[in-house]
């Protein structure tokens, strides 16, 4: 879902008077709120304000569920921890740099025996045919994951202790905003199909 989707579904959106035919004008709340419609919880809504419009109130409102489903992990820690764990989660999932190995694109190619019953035969050449798979490293997102250590740095936390006591707490909070967005995606999809 793109910027420009949402600009078009603006009734305020074309604006006739730039050159050539037309341009957009400035999303509004009101516009990005028409867009979604109804049905969304709150944590997807606010995280479609973040998205498109950069909105403060909706990310600090994003970042305090962040910050709950970390403490619904059962992590024990203290509110300096979970601010930098809730950092660490919004850096990550905000991130967009390509996955090295399939370059952004999320799949890779690799190559599989044409017929396998040839290919133990003496003498047989080995014919090879590719075929597209998902790529492991992204896990077909296109953006590279953080390691581990990045993820400790990011959140200001000692690495034997992030993996030891919030590694598990992250994961969680970070599924969480993964899950907004995917039904994010879904809603914007079944309302796009009309």
């Amino acid at each position: 879902m793109s910027i420009s989707v949402l600009k078009m579904l603006s009734i305020k959106g074309v604006d006739w008077s730039a050159p050539g035919r037309g341009g957009f004008s400035e999303l509004c709340k009101s516009d990005i709120a028409a867009a979604l419609g109804g049905g969304l919880s709150k944590e997807p809504y606010n995280l479609a304000l973040f998205l498109f419009m950069g909105d403060e109130v909706a990310e600090a409102a994003l970042a305090q569920a962040i910050r709950a489903a970390i403490i619904s992990a059962g992590v024990g820690a203290d509110s300096i921890e979970l601010d930098g764990l809730t950092r660490s989660v919004m850096a990550e999932f905000f991130d967009k740099s390509r996955c090295s190995v399939c370059k952004g694109s999320g799949q890779v190619i690799r190559k599989v025996p044409l017929n396998t019953s040839d290919t133990h035969r003496e003498g047989a050449s080995k014919s090879m045919r590719r075929e597209l798979a998902v790529c492991q490293k992204c896990d077909g997102r296109g953006v590279s994951r953080w390691t581990a250590y990045r993820q400790a740095k990011e959140a200001g936390i000692n690495e034997r202790s992030y993996s030891r006591l919030y590694l598990a707490a992250r994961t969680a909070g970070y599924r969480s905003v993964r899950s907004w967005m995917g039904e994010l995606t879904s809603h914007l999809t079944t309302r796009l199909q009309d």
